[in-house]
């Protein structure tokens, strides 16, 4: 019957303003709060979020966690802020954490960063306290903010103790992705060979080379300007075999040829570039790998 008391939302709107028409509001309002909680819990978020702002039932909705969840779906950030901090104080200290939680990433999908910064360290102090070990995930949240507010020098203290202690979270990788970046605009060599090899890391372990070629790039330039050519060809040498991109695999070739070629390894130097000149892609890098090839010959 909700549903049909909902169909008939126009036809309140229009009547005259007095009691029949507050009788037919109130009606729309408690089939909106019905439907509302159906929505939320088929996860219907879409449609929950209207209904809670055309008839103002979000108050008054049962699962609060979904609210929350819904809201951020759509982008509702400031919505999710004020939801979450109705329960930060709640003296369940875990139902608490969660909840502080659930701020911070509102909080930073909503870019205020100043306020993540401090909101991180009492997660990661209560989290502490209750000995939950997943809230030390909350680093990487304040590393990003750190970035994101160009206080770089911070944003690698915190990515250094990320690292001691939670050495192995594939989720880390986004923290030395945009490290590596910064460290490319100050010149800094030894930085970013330092958070591509991590990077490089978890990669292997997960076998998830989202971030593949530039990470492997990364290390392999660096690692060139610093005189460590051997090391930099350990990491060119599983990299064409990794790509799936024809165009990105070409490159990759090239690459490797080209770091056998400074070592003197003329035979694999050619191998490689001839593997590059092979493939059937317009690209530049396969032209410069055919010119290559007569400097690898005897």
């Amino acid at each position: 019957r909700y549903l049909e008391a909902l169909n008939l939302d126009p036809v309140v709107r229009e009547m005259a303003e007095g009691a029949l028409k507050e009788e037919g509001i109130e009606a729309l309002s408690q089939a909106a709060l019905l439907r509302g909680n159906e929505a939320i819990e088929e996860d219907q978020c879409k449609e929950a979020v209207a209904l809670m702002e055309r008839y103002g039932v979000g108050e008054r909705l049962d699962n609060r966690q979904k609210v929350y969840e819904c809201l951020m779906r759509l982008s509702r950030y400031e919505n999710a802020i004020n939801e979450a901090q109705k329960y930060i104080q709640e003296r369940d200290l875990r139902e608490r954490l969660s909840w502080m939680e659930n701020l911070n990433r509102a909080l930073f999908e909503n870019e205020q960063f100043e306020e993540v910064v401090l909101l991180s360290d009492d997660i990661y102090n209560l989290g502490i306290l209750v000995k939950d070990r997943a809230s030390r995930s909350v680093l990487r949240k304040k590393a990003l903010a750190l970035l994101n507010l160009k206080r770089d020098d911070e944003a690698l203290e915190v990515a250094r103790k990320l690292q001691e202690e939670l050495p192995n979270a594939y989720e880390n990788i986004e923290i030395y992705d945009k490290i590596i970046k910064y460290a490319k605009s100050i010149g800094s060599d030894l930085l970013i060979n330092e958070y591509a090899t991590m990077a490089l890391k978890l990669q292997e372990n997960s076998q998830v080379f989202y971030y593949s070629p530039e990470i492997e790039y990364a290390a392999i330039g660096a690692r060139e300007r610093l005189g460590r050519v051997e090391e930099a060809l350990e990491v060119a040498m599983p990299l064409p075999q990794r790509l799936h991109d024809a165009t990105k695999r070409i490159q990759a070739f090239y690459r490797l040829g080209e770091l056998h070629y400074k070592l003197g390894r003329l035979r694999e130097a050619r191998e490689a570039f001839e593997s590059c000149a092979a493939m059937e892609v317009q690209s530049p890098w396969r032209q410069m790998c055919q010119d290559h090839i007569v400097l690898t010959e005897n």
